[in-house]
């Protein structure tokens, strides 16, 4: 098998192959039918199929290992690969190397099952890559197995949603359209965005895996098991945000720097545990006050807030939440439930709000 390559093209697949499927045996497969080169790469969880554009002439089937290809082809623009008697031997102008290769085990076909699908365009991918970045929010501990996104598109637009039941960021956008409906994990879904942003590509949705395909790349990934009972549809995410939009609250609008200023003093008195922000409000002032074992860090901001309001809020929730803001942030406090912040953005953050203390 001889292979005219650049070498951007085999660092581009072994980045993709390691971040959608991380070879459990440390190698990648290099495949060739005398037309078309193709890197697999198999995990316990997951595999992937990568086409690399290139010239190429002759069969071989051989396995070799992610990082010695890697160093092997990198800092190089096009090169030449020849496999023989075990040996990947690789040139590019006066720059030349021998490699060993090992034999390759074939991947197994894999039964198809039944699932939904949808197409998405460049566009609808990139907007969701932009979107899933925007909202992604980390999973808090004992919470949940995995942090779920929900997406959907449709002819009134699109709403992607980061969510556990103690804190959820979302945003909406009327004018990106299209047809699809899914949760799936947000490692997952970041990962798959990552990948599929070039090109047209066809996701389908099993009970137990996630299918992405376009031209170039065929990956399949294991979904996490998870209780029929507690599954929530999109729908319900979605009715959760608007109900939550409309509710009544009490407005405090405040200098983002002045709170973060606050959040990263506190951590002076920090303990293993997860601190609590003790809030209080009267007209023109709000006052943050963390108390731990460790002591006590108390700042007094001033706001744009009328009228006296007290709630306790989780500091790591809250610091999330103030990073996704702009200078100026708005917070709407819904009686004993739940904090709102909204960005320029159209994106919005609920914090569900600590059990006052007595």
């Amino acid at each position: 098998m001889q292979v005219t390559i650049d070498s951007s093209t085999i660092q581009e697949a072994l980045r993709v192959a390691l971040r959608l499927s991380p070879p459990v045996s440390g190698n990648v497969t290099l495949s060739s039918d005398g037309a078309r080169l193709t890197m697999h790469s198999t995990a316990d969880l997951s595999r992937c199929s990568i086409v690399l554009p290139c010239e190429v002439t002759g069969k071989a089937f051989f396995a070799i290992g992610t990082e010695a290809l890697r160093d092997a082809t990198k800092g190089h623009e096009q090169m030449t690969m020849v496999y023989d008697k075990t040996m990947l031997n690789i040139k590019s102008g006066r720059y030349s190397a021998s490699l060993t290769t090992v034999d390759a085990i074939a991947m197994e076909e894999q039964k198809e099952e039944k699932g939904d699908s949808w197409k998405l365009s460049v566009e609808q991918a990139q907007w969701l890559k932009s979107a899933v970045s925007t909202v992604a929010l980390k999973p808090t501990a004992n919470v949940t197995a995995f942090m779920p996104i929900s997406v959907k598109l449709s002819d009134r637009g699109a709403f992607v949603a980061c969510y556990d039941n103690l804190h959820m960021a979302f945003t909406n956008d009327k004018e990106v359209k299209g047809e699809l409906d899914v949760t799936l994990p947000l490692e997952t879904f970041n990962a798959v965005l990552d990948t599929f942003n070039k090109l047209p590509f066809k996701m389908t949705v099993t009970p137990s895996s996630l299918l992405v395909k376009n031209k170039l790349v065929d990956v399949a990934l294991s979904l996490p098991a998870t209780e029929d009972d507690s599954q929530i549809t999109t729908d319900a995410v979605m009715g959760k945000a608007k109900e939550a939009l409309k509710a009544d609250g009490t407005q405090i609008e405040v200098s983002k720097a002045d709170i973060q200023a606050f959040l990263e003093n506190a951590k002076a008195v920090a303990t293993k545990e997860r601190s609590e922000i003790l809030c209080t409000t009267e007209a023109g002032k709000l006052t943050l006050v963390v108390k731990t074992t460790n002591g006590t860090s108390k700042s007094t901001l001033k706001a744009a807030v009328k009228g006296k309001n007290s709630f306790n809020v989780d500091y790591e929730f809250l610091q999330e939440a103030v990073a996704k803001c702009p200078e100026s942030v708005v917070l709407k406090v819904v009686a004993d439930a739940f904090l709102c912040l909204s960005t320029k953005a159209n994106t919005h953050v609920l914090v569900s709000l600590n059990q006052q203390s007595e």
